[in-house]
């Protein structure tokens, strides 16, 4: 299912890059912004993240998004699941995976409260 989707208007730097370029492209658009905890309660830092992904014109579609929880059944984090699509240098359809996961860092009575941010593309 396909959530979000980021419009069409401009071209996807990643088209014409192998995989391996294309993940660091992406990566380092989103890996200044995993150093930091955040405050935030509705995750208004991690839409941040996906619009810089379609300010910079990359095409890519939200999969799945949801909390995972302690052994109390407490949310602890949110992961999103996202599909990165582009042209690669060999001309074929390609697509990245990539999870961005918040890791409750905030209380024990509330570990969303803060949290940091964690981005693997693969």
């Amino acid at each position: 299912m396909n959530w979000y989707k980021k419009s069409q208007n401009t071209t996807n730097p990643l088209d014409g890059k192998n995989n391996n370029m294309a993940r660091k492209i992406v990566y380092r658009l989103i890996e200044p912004y995993t150093h930091d905890i955040y405050t935030d309660t509705d995750w208004s830092n991690i839409t941040r993240l996906f619009k810089i992904l379609d300010d910079a014109g990359i095409n890519w579609t939200m999969t799945n998004a949801e909390y995972y929880h302690n052994e109390q059944r407490m949310p602890v984090g949110k992961i999103w699941k996202l599909e990165i699509y582009f042209t690669n240098n060999k001309n074929r359809a390609t697509t990245l995976y990539a999870t961005l996961t918040a890791h409750g860092a905030g209380t024990i009575q509330d570990p969303t409260s803060r949290y940091d941010i964690t981005f693997i593309v693969f």
